[in-house]
Formats: structure tokens, sequence, C-alpha cells
């Protein structure tokens, strides 16, 4: 293709991208204007895009013309974008071991090329994703709702459900016979977790605490040599582990339960991305893998 016409299918793959089967497209005018091209050169682009079998288009008359048939993949690959990369928690436990493998064969199924990177605190997941690093994040619902009400530009483009995150938060104690938080104890919270930020708030409301920074990984080691007397911690790591270390569960409800859902988050002004996310991001196929990677039937990968 001429450099034009090349500019032109990458122009439209993205714009078609952000659309769903039977939406109307624009008119050739609005894109040739939006793109600054001719609009034969828009006209050529749309004819490739048909030949590749991205989209199948139908005209209705004064309407407009329509999607009938749209390729997430095909268009994805056409925008020259490349690999798609996400970010998620390190993957300490069998859920995010089952997640990442889970993630992996949805990609691999549609026959796209995908980097997960494993990074620490839901705040800098979403910080990353936000100054355009990643493609999509991965953090709890309870943490990208807690980013929303902060202002942040994201949007929940999957669920994976209640307990595909984490089983439960628990509250950690360095002393036998705790199982509530009491005045005066240093309670461990990683501000970079808002999972650990807005649980730890919750659990030490009317407490006279303090609340002491420590990186999250740090906090159970900070608790069985008691320079801190209690914190959040995923439940997941003790029963896996079989860590000796004294907890308590936290009450049952919708908040908390947010907590252990695991979402995919994309920036709010990638439609497209979200089109394509939803479509090769099988639900069903991520939580069947990660089933299996917790119950031993499938070797972890990612």
């Amino acid at each position: 293709m001429y450099k034009k016409s090349g500019l032109s299918v990458i122009f439209l793959a993205k714009k078609l991208m952000a659309l769903k089967q039977n939406e109307r497209i624009a008119t050739i005018s609005e894109f040739a204007e939006e793109a600054c091209l001719a609009r034969g050169t828009i006209q050529n682009g749309l004819q490739f895009l048909k030949d590749q079998h991205a989209i199948v288009l139908e005209p209705r008359g004064h309407l407009g013309t329509f999607i009938s048939q749209i390729n997430y993949q095909l268009l994805w690959s056409l925008t020259e974008i490349g690999t798609l990369t996400g970010a998620m928690p390190l993957p300490y436990s069998k859920l995010y071991e089952g997640l990442a493998t889970g993630i992996y064969a949805a990609a691999e199924r549609f026959g796209l090329d995908m980097n997960i990177a494993y990074v620490s605190g839901a705040r800098t997941r979403i910080n990353l994703l936000i100054r355009g690093s990643y493609d999509y994040v991965i953090t709890s619902a309870l943490a990208a709702k807690t980013a929303k009400e902060e202002g942040l530009p994201i949007k929940v483009c999957l669920h994976f459900g209640k307990g595909s995150y984490l089983s439960e938060h628990v509250i950690l104690f360095a002393h036998e016979g705790k199982s509530a938080i009491e005045d005066g104890m240093r309670v461990g919270v990683d501000q970079s977790s808002l999972d650990m930020q807005y649980l730890t708030t919750q659990i030490c409301l009317g407490k006279d605490v303090q609340l002491i920074n420590i990186p999250y990984n740090q906090i159970v080691k900070q608790i069985q040599q008691k320079s801190i007397d209690a914190g959040i911690w995923n439940y997941d790591e003790i029963k896996e582990k079989s860590l000796p270390i004294n907890f308590a569960h936290l009450p049952i409800n919708k908040i908390f339960l947010e907590s252990s859902d695991a979402v995919v988050l994309i920036h709010d002004n990638q439609s497209g991305l979200f089109n394509l996310l939803q479509t090769i991001l099988h639900k069903k196929t991520i939580l069947e893998c990660q089933s299996k990677v917790i119950n031993a039937m499938l070797m972890p990968t990612y």
C-alpha cells in the first residue's frame, strides 16, 4: 500500500474498533475530514478492510452505513499497535497464577500476542495505565471503584466475579488472642494498595491507632517480628503456605466482597480496546484455567 492508503487503514481500524455490530459508521466525508485525508483514500481504506474480512458493511439508504460483522482481532492487527500489554499483581497465590495462565490461554486462543507485567499495588498499576505504559491492568473491583471515586480516567472492561482476585482479606495480628483492632495498635498499611488503604480505614474506624506505611510484601514479616501489631493481608497466602500467624476474618459485606472480584481496567478514552478485550478475554476460558491451576489440574504458565 502507498503511505496515505496505509495511514487510512490504520486510522479506520482504530475508529471502527470503537464500534459494535449493527452500529452506524461515520460517512466518508466525516472520516476524511477527521483524518485529513482525501475521500478516495478513505474509500480505498474501507475497501481494504472489507477485502481482508475485518468488517462487513451494510448500506441502509438514508439511515447510513452499518457494521453487520466485525473482527476485532484483525482490526487490532491492522492498527499496527503491536503486542497487547497488561499488568497484574505479582502471582504469589494460586488464584493469581491461575488468572495469568487463563489470560494467556484466552489470548492464544485468538492468536493475539500478549505480554503481562507483574506490578505490586493497584494504585501503581492504575497510574501506569493512565500514563500509557500498559493497555490494561487488573485490580479488584474495590480498587477500581475507589480510583473512579477519586476521578481517575479509568473504565471497567470486564468482571471475573467474586473470588477471582482472592478468596478474602483477613486481619493479621502480632499477638495471640487478638481478634479485633484496639486503641494504641500500630497498624501496617501499604499506601500503594487501594484495597489495603480502604479496608484498613474500615477496620480502624473509631480506634486510636498509628498507621505505618509498609510495603505490602513486608506486612507478614513485620508482624512476625512484632514491629507492628496488625495489618490486612490476602488469606490465600496464609492458607497455601500454612503460615503460623494469628488472624481474624473480616465480616461479610458487599464492599469487602468487591475486594475479591478481579476486574480488567482500561483508560476511559480507549473504547476500541474495550471491545477488543471483551472479545478476546473470554471469561469462561479464563476462569476454567484458574480453577484447574488451583486444583493442580493444570501447570501455571505465565
